[in-house]
């Protein structure tokens, strides 16, 4: 068995969410409904987008990270309503 005090320690700590993403955004910010205790994460971005037929392709950069959430930038406008940005943050401690 294991102690609390060694899962705290050795366990990473993630987030993971799915926000969607209206037409014409170029940026989204993610808010975390519990912060980490640093902005001390790494982050994995995936966009979805299921329904259109020709979906457009949108590179995308990460902007500013908190202990809070982060923000992204997108290579462009987005086109439809149909996206959706899926993440997960895991502390690196």
């Amino acid at each position: 068995m294991t102690t609390k005090q060694y899962v705290d320690e050795n366990v990473k700590v993630h987030k993971t969410g799915r926000i969607a993403l209206a037409q014409n955004d170029d940026s989204k910010s993610v808010v975390f409904s519990e912060p980490f205790d640093d902005a001390n994460y790494s982050i994995s971005l995936m966009m979805r987008n299921a329904i259109d037929a020709s979906p457009s392709i949108y590179p995308m950069i990460v902007t500013a990270t908190t202990a809070s959430g982060f923000s992204v930038l997108f290579s462009g406008d987005i086109d439809s309503a149909n996206y959706y940005l899926e993440y997960i943050a895991v502390n690196d401690e």
